[in-house]
């Protein structure tokens, strides 16, 4: 390969007396523009549940209804105005489960959180997670 040959996996890049500096070649890692594409169907689609739930924000607790909901979005609608930010625990009364988010926006009483983690609230939970499992035994 000193010789000016060129091979399939490395081609010389050029050479500096007699150590040649070497390079893949793009097509072997594949194209440069597809680091660009979007990829369709990343982003899951809300689903409609319209499900019963509570809205935990420091030590208030909201009533509220989950309208749409996707793996990293959620959007619920809270009974009554509030100033909520920051981060917030919705527990889901219907399916038993509970959803760590961080406030989106706020469209007078539509909230849209993207949502962090999910728990399941049946059997054991973590200590901080205690008060999202009082609630949903209320429910």
């Amino acid at each position: 390969m000193v010789d000016g040959s060129l091979s399939r996996h490395r081609m010389p890049l050029f050479q500096r007396g007699d150590t040649a500096l070497w390079f893949r070649p793009v097509l072997e890692f594949g194209s440069v523009f597809a680091l660009f594409k979007r990829r369709a169907g990343t982003a899951s689609a809300m689903k409609t549940l319209n499900t019963p739930a509570a809205l935990c924000a420091g030590r208030m607790e909201y009533p509220c209804v989950i309208r749409q909901a996707s793996k990293e979005r959620m959007s619920v609608s809270i009974n009554r105005a509030a100033n909520i930010s920051g981060v917030v625990i919705v527990v889901d009364h219907a399916r038993g489960l509970a959803f760590d988010g961080r406030i989106g926006t706020i469209r007078g009483q539509d909230v849209t959180l993207d949502i962090t983690a999910s728990h399941k609230l049946g059997g054991l939970v973590p200590a901080r997670l205690g008060r999202a499992r009082d609630i949903w035994k209320r429910a």
